[in-house]
């Protein structure tokens, strides 16, 4: 047990040291481009991404997760995956060629054909590199991709950047995607030990067998992502379809820097994650007591963030992205509350699939997936600000509804959901009466930099101060982490020497 805290605590430790650097890069660079960029072109990207997204689920069924998942892992069964995920990913990419002008005509903007035709090529590269990818998880090696993932994100910033500043619109966020899934492929097959599955001696097999066995828990969970995509992303696609792409530029950014703690942060989480828990799926006390740990500091890093930036989207939104941003003030406020649920379903998702119970989050999805869209497509009428507002009215219930099903596989209590993130709950409410106390103080319309910074110092304060005095035990946890990390890095000093 210890062995495998240690390689936890060293997992997270790359993956987020990774994520913190290239992320203060890429916030900087996204924001200028929101600044160089037109909502149009936002639009057009959201738009094919979006086909895009439902698209990257099919070019390997899931079969890289089904690797992860599986405890005795045979040479033969990776190959047959090795063989299998860049067929089906060329095989997709062809469709996406040929379908793209039907794409164009659903969205009614036929410059979408082209964008498509050259935004999907990057499905071939994402093929390539998902088996070794995810033997990296599988391992823990997660320093090797984190390596990969910085690089490659650093790559695609720059080369999006340089092409907006010369202008090229729409075609920087284009080259720049190509440019991560290159790069970041090139660099996983550099790192990855190929001698581990490939060897003179054993030549790359496929078997149909095992597949098939494989395949039985891959389409489930297959089926789950396809549907999580439909409550997902169904709201992109019908503002795209019905308000154009204008306004879906407006609501994309709005969806992105929202999501942003959900989409940066938690992707750090779930990547270590799902192999942990799928170590442990045989010691429910263990797996019990590392889930509600990691729910609660979730909650402790993205409550402050989200509920934060939803009091000062008005200064965000002006101060930093400029005025002609203004209308994604209202649907960011609600969408940011909506990320946070997300971030905690996030989590939970990974519990129920490293267990092996796919289908609950299959139905949990389908159920998803019919009530969102439906909701979306009476709210779309009322502009983004009600699409947004359908989020909160139908996804709460739903969430409610996610925390029943994961309790009843884990012997879990609804009590003890709430008292894991009872601390951070009520830190931020109290930041949040703060820091909205103070801007009535100071005046609702009084907007400049001085005024955020104070803001952000006062809410930050409230907030650490409340975890400080009234929840003692967060602080010798957050403690234990620290010195986790530490004790893992003093330990690759030691071998490095």
């Amino acid at each position: 047990m210890n062995n495998l805290k240690n390689k936890f605590v060293k997992s997270v430790l790359w993956v987020a040291s990774a994520k913190f650097v290239g992320q203060a890069f890429s916030w900087l660079v996204t924001i200028i481009l929101i600044r160089l960029l037109s909502p149009k072109d936002f639009g057009i990207v959201a738009m094919v991404s979006a086909y895009h997204a439902i698209i990257v689920i099919f070019y390997d069924l899931s079969l890289g997760q089904a690797l992860i998942q599986k405890k005795d892992l045979k040479p033969r069964e990776i190959q047959t995956v090795l063989w299998a995920v860049p067929v089906a990913g060329a095989l997709l990419y062809a469709f996406s060629f040929i379908f793209a002008p039907y794409v164009a005509a659903f969205f009614k903007n036929e410059q979408i054909a082209m964008v498509l035709r050259v935004y999907t090529i990057g499905i071939i590269f994402q093929s390539a590199q998902e088996v070794p990818y995810c033997l990296l998880s599988k391992q823990f090696d997660f320093d090797k991709r984190a390596k990969a993932e910085f690089i490659s994100n650093v790559i695609s910033m720059l080369v999006s950047l340089i092409l907006a500043y010369l202008e090229y619109g729409v075609w920087s966020l284009v080259f720049g995607f190509l440019a991560k899934t290159f790069s970041q492929a090139i660099l996983i097959f550099y790192f990855f030990e190929w001698k581990s599955i490939l060897t003179p001696k054993q030549p790359l097999t496929f078997s149909c067998t095992d597949l098939y066995a494989l395949l039985k828990f891959s389409l489930p969970l297959t089926g789950f992502y396809s549907l999580r995509f439909l409550f997902m992303r169904s709201d992109s696609v019908i503002v795209g379809r019905w308000l154009g792409d204008k306004s879906l530029g407006y609501y994309s950014v709005a969806l992105d820097l929202a999501r942003m703690p959900v989409d940066k942060f938690i992707t750090i989480l779930n990547q270590v994650c799902f192999p942990l828990f799928a170590e442990l799926q045989d010691d429910l006390e263990a797996l019990q007591t590392y889930f509600f740990k990691i729910l609660k500091f979730v909650a402790l890093i993205v409550f402050p963030i989200s509920i934060g930036a939803a009091i000062l989207s008005k200064e965000m939104v002006y101060l930093i992205l400029t005025p002609k941003w203004s209308p994604i003030i209202n649907p960011f406020i609600c969408l940011c509350f909506v990320a946070i649920l997300q971030s905690l379903a996030g989590i939970i998702f990974m519990l129920i699939n490293a267990l092996g119970k796919s289908r609950i989050n299959f139905v949990f999805s389908l159920i998803s997936a019919i009530l969102l869209p439906i909701s979306f497509l009476i709210t779309v009428r009322y502009g983004l600000l009600a699409v947004a507002m359908s989020w909160v009215v139908v996804y709460t219930p739903l969430f409610l509804y996610l925390i029943h099903l994961t309790n009843s596989q884990i012997d879990s209590s609804f009590r003890r959901f709430a008292m894991a993130i009872k601390s951070p709950l009520f830190a931020v409410l109290s930041m949040a009466l703060s820091v909205s106390g103070l801007k009535m103080i100071i005046g609702l319309d009084i907007i400049s930099f001085q005024t955020m910074f104070l803001y952000i110092f006062v809410g930050a304060t409230t907030y650490i101060t409340y975890i400080y005095l009234f929840s003692p035990q967060t602080i010798g946890e957050i403690k234990g982490i620290y010195f986790d990390l530490r004790s893992s890095r003093d330990s690759r000093c030691e071998l490095a020497s």
